[in-house]
Order: structure tokens, then C-alpha cells, then sequence
């Protein structure tokens, strides 16, 4: 770097002009620093240039972090949310069905689905989840049916959630989730809108939920009772305006102890306001087992014993105990000897057996109590026989006045008509009327249910949104009034036992239409 002074010092030049040349040779030692200088700073440049760029980097984006936080507008994320209004007053359009339907504006308001403060909710048997900020951003998220936790969201994370419809964890959204054409400034203020309404609900806990039990084995019925749950028309059969129907969560269970874990954790959670029509026939001694059970309120369950004395059943057809009490109401018999037959599996069947034989006592009869499968079967030395077990078919020559009645719980066709062959008169108890006018076909207990079902779910006050007011809600509902189907059925909320055995339809063996 110095060559070029030293061949500036050598030039000879005039006299005259080497006060010219000495400014020169000033003017040249300036330039020629300087070049110096500029080539030392590009070398400097040249190495530091990734760490520059790092830094640079990393200043870029903490300021355009501080500016998105400074910058973002939290009505922007309100109207998005609550009216689906994004930037400018523009529509907010979204796509549902997987992409297919497209919507717009208020169709697709967030609020519409997961609620006002965003806690969850949904319409008939859609299920929308808690979108609170701090809902989504957990470490440990929402649980799928299978078990897995789906991981946290993030901001890039929530995005794609709303564009592309894929959740944290990779898997697609549900198809009636919408996908959305949010700019990044709008994700941004319905991100600080989600944000506060975390704020607001510190502490509010997790969303009430709404829950029907299947099993994992599900027979006909049951899948039927599903099926019909899931389709419930909007309005009632009083005409009613159309109503948005609230969303049920299926929670399968398996063997007894699957289903005795499921109801204490669904009872520890504090977020089930309550266990909406289940499934429980074969479970009902498991589901009377459990005490912490007994603290859920049971409407309309799908049962044909009784679920305990503790249990709180709302809106529940006849039960055994009370189809057992019909069945006993016959004029008086005086002398004659009935024997009462029950399964070993009926829960607090020591507590039924006192109760029928009290009320048989006091219709005049000499009553045994009998214990196990086979004790329908043996029908010499008694007069009638009050079966709540399988009645299986008569193993001796049957007297033509023996009387067979048996709960709806027992019903086996095939054994029923046996005896009837043999000679008994069979009589059958249901827990609702199995015709409706003039038809001669019995409606299946399905249906029944289904039909009931769906006019509770009708009739139901909206879910709170937090849990600290299901207990409210649950007064709510306890106070409805009754549900009636036409002249078919008459259901109330809570039915002293009189009553419930006044609603018990008592019928002969075979029906007609069956």
C-alpha cells in the first residue's frame, strides 16, 4: 500500500512548479490515505458482514414485534370475532365443508360457534372448542378421542389453523371449521383479541360441557339413539321457532372399569353440566356403583334398571323398580303364593326385593324372594311370578293359572312365547305407551327415546359458559316443565314413584303389531 507514495515522492518536476507538486504530493498522500483507509474499512466490512447481518436481523424483527404489539388494533380483532368484519369494513370470507362452501361477514364469525367470550360452544352436534388464547397456547392441549394431546399453538401455528384449516398437531380441522382469508395485521389483532379474552376469564376454568355415554361396543340401539340424537329437527313439535340446539360431547367407554374411570373423571372435572340421554343398559349396576356419579345430573338416561337411589335422573321413563310396582298392582289375591325373581346383578337389588315384597304383602300374597338366573324357571307351588331376571323357558309342565310378568328389561321374545305355549298368561311392563294411535306397530325403545331426546335438547337452557354457574343452570332445568309428546308421553322432570308407576303401560303377551 505505500508504492504509490514512494512513486509520487520520486517524480521530478520544474522549480517553478514544485510548490504546485509539494500541494500535489499533499493532495496525493490525502487520496492515497484515504484509499487506504476505504480498503481497510471493506476488508473490515467484508468479515463482519454475517455477524452485521445477524444483528440486524434479530433488530428487525424485535422491532417489528414491538411495532405488530404497538400497532395492532384490538377493535380490528373484535369485529372480526364477533361479526366477521375485517380491515376497512371488508367482509371476512370464509370456506367450510373442507374448502367447498364459501361464506362471508357474519356467517363466519368466530363468536357464533366457540361463544360470545370464546369459551367453546356449538350448533346440534357440532362441538366448538375453547379458542381463549390461553386454551390454545398450553403446553398441554386439548385431548382427541383417542387420547393424544394435541400440542400448543403458536402464532404461525394459529395462522395456518386459519388458513389451511390444520391444526398443531398436523391433523385437519373438523370440515365445518371455515378457512379464512385474513391478512397478517388481521391475524395479528384477532390473536390480541383472543388475548384478552383470556384476561378477562383468568381463572374462569374450562368450558361446561354437555355428555352422552356410548360404549365402545355399541349394539343396534344404541347406535340408533346416536343416530337420532345427532339429527334432532331444530323445532319442536309445538312449532316452535328454530332453535340452535346444543352440542353433546360422545365420551365410549368399555368393560365396568372403563366406564367407573370415565365417570370419576368427568364428575372430578367440574366442567359436566350434565350426562345427556346415555347409553347405559348392561351398565347400570356399574354406573349405581360409582358415588362419584351421583354427583352428575342424568337426563332421560337410555336405561332399563334403576341407577340407584342416590342418582340424580331428571326426565327418565319408568324405571325396573317402577315397572316392577305396576306389574303388582292386580286386584287383591288372597292366599295365593307369588314368587319374586331377581338377577344378582341389579343394583340395590336387597332394597327392591323389601320394597316389592311389602307391596305384595299388603295385596294379600304369600311372597318368596328368589335370587339367580334360573330362578324363573321352576314354576311348581306358586301362583304367579314377578321375573326381574331372564325368564329363560319353563323346564316343567306349566299350571294354566300361573301368571308370568315381566319388566321391559326382560323381554326375550322367544322365551316369552315358550311360555305362553305352556300355558301361562304372560304379562309385560314398558316404560312408555309402544303404540301411537291407531297403528298397530310398536314404536322401538330407540325411537322412544330419540323422540323424547330430542325434545328435551330443544327445550334445554343454553350451557353457561363458565363453571362456576352450572349449578344455576342445573335449577334451570330441573324447574322445565313437562315434556309432552301429544298424548304418547308425559315426562316430567323429577316424578315422585307414584306417579312414575302410574306412567308405566302394562301390556299382554304377544302384543299385537310387535
Amino acid at each position: 500500500m505505500a508504492v504509490p507514495i514512494d512513486a509520487a515522492a520520486s517524480v521530478r518536476v520544474p522549480p517553478k512548479r514544485r510548490a504546485r507538486a509539494c500541494r500535489s504530493r499533499v493532495a496525493s498522500l490525502r487520496n492515497a490515505s484515504a484509499v487506504v483507509i476505504a480498503a481497510v474499512l471493506i476488508v473490515i466490512v467484508t468479515l463482519a458482514m454475517p455477524a452485521i447481518a445477524q444483528t440486524a436481523a434479530q433488530t428487525t424483527t424485535q422491532t417489528t414485534t414491538q411495532t405488530t404489539t404497538q400497532t395492532t388494533d384490538p377493535a380490528l380483532g373484535r369485529r372480526i370475532f364477533d361479526a366477521g368484519v375485517g380491515r376497512d369494513g371488508r367482509q371476512v370470507i370464509g370456506r367450510a365443508a373442507g374448502g367447498s362452501l364459501p361464506m362471508q361477514g357474519g356467517a363466519v364469525a368466530c363468536a357464533n360457534c366457540h361463544g360470545a367470550n370464546g369459551g367453546g360452544g356449538g350448533e346440534g352436534w357440532i362441538e366448538a372448542p375453547d379458542i381463549r388464547w390461553f386454551a390454545l397456547s398450553k403446553p398441554y392441549g386439548a385431548r382427541r378421542a383417542g387420547g393424544d394431546a394435541r400440542p400448543p399453538y403458536d402464532r404461525a401455528g394459529f395462522a395456518r389453523a386459519l388458513r389451511s384449516g390444520i391444526a398443531a398437531d398436523g391433523v385437519a380441522l373438523d370440515p365445518a371449521m371455515p378457512r379464512f382469508d385474513l391478512a397478517e395485521d388481521e391475524i395479528d389483532a384477532l390473536v390480541a383479541h383472543l388475548q384478552s379474552l383470556s384476561d378477562a376469564a383468568a381463572g374462569g376454568g374450562e368450558r361446561p360441557l354437555l355428555v352422552t355415554l356410548m360404549p365402545h361396543s355399541a349394539p343396534a340401539a344404541a347406535e340408533r339413539l346416536l343416530r337420532g340424537l345427532q339429527t334432532c329437527p331444530t323445532a319442536g313439535a309445538s312449532a316452535r321457532a328454530v332453535q340452535t340446539l346444543p352440542a353433546l360431547r360422545v365420551i365410549r367407554y368399555g368393560a365396568a372399569d372403563d366406564l367407573d374411570t370415565r365417570l370419576t373423571a368427568l364428575a372430578g372435572s367440574g366442567s359436566v353440566a350434565a350426562l345427556f340421554a346415555p347409553y347405559l343398559v348392561g351398565a347400570e349396576a356399574a354406573f349405581a356403583g360409582n358415588d362419584a356419579a351421583h354427583r352428575l345430573p342424568v337426563l332421560l338416561p337410555m336405561a332399563m334398571r334403576d341407577l340407584g337411589d342416590d342418582a340424580q335422573v331428571l326426565f327418565a321413563l319408568p324405571g325396573l323398580g317402577a315397572q316392577a310396582q305396576a306389574l303388582l298392582s292386580a286386584p287383591e289375591r288372597r292366599g295365593e303364593r307369588l314368587a319374586i325373581a331377581i338377577d344378582p346383578e341389579i343394583a340395590g337389588r336387597e332394597a327392591l326385593a323389601q320394597r316389592l315384597r311389602t307391596r305384595a304383602v299388603r295385596k294379600g300374597w304369600e311372597v318368596e324372594v328368589r335370587i339367580g338366573a334360573d330362578a324363573v324357571s321352576m314354576s311348581a307351588g306358586v301362583d304367579a311370578i314377578l321375573a326381574l331376571t331372564g325368564p329363560g323357558e319353563p323346564v316343567a309342565p306349566v299350571s294354566p293359572r300361573l301368571r308370568l310378568w315381566v319388566p321391559a328389561a326382560f323381554v326375550r321374545p322367544a322365551a316369552l312365547d315358550a311360555w305362553r305355549a305352556a300355558g301361562a298368561r304372560v304379562r309385560i311392563a314398558l316404560p312408555y305407551p309402544p303404540r301411537v294411535g291407531g297403528d298397530p306397530r310398536w314404536i322401538p325403545p330407540a325411537d322412544a327415546w330419540v323422540a323424547a331426546g330430542c325434545e328435551l335438547m330443544a327445550r334445554l337452557p343454553p350451557l353457561p359458559q363458565r363453571p362456576d354457574a352450572i349449578d344455576a343452570w342445573r335449577r334451570e332445568v330441573a324447574a322445565l316443565a313437562p315434556l309432552r309428546l301429544g298424548d304418547w308421553i308425559d315426562l316430567p322432570a323429577d316424578a315422585d314413584a307414584d306417579a312414575a308407576i302410574r306412567r308405566v303401560h302394562l301390556d299382554d303377551w304377544p302384543p299385537d303389531g310387535r
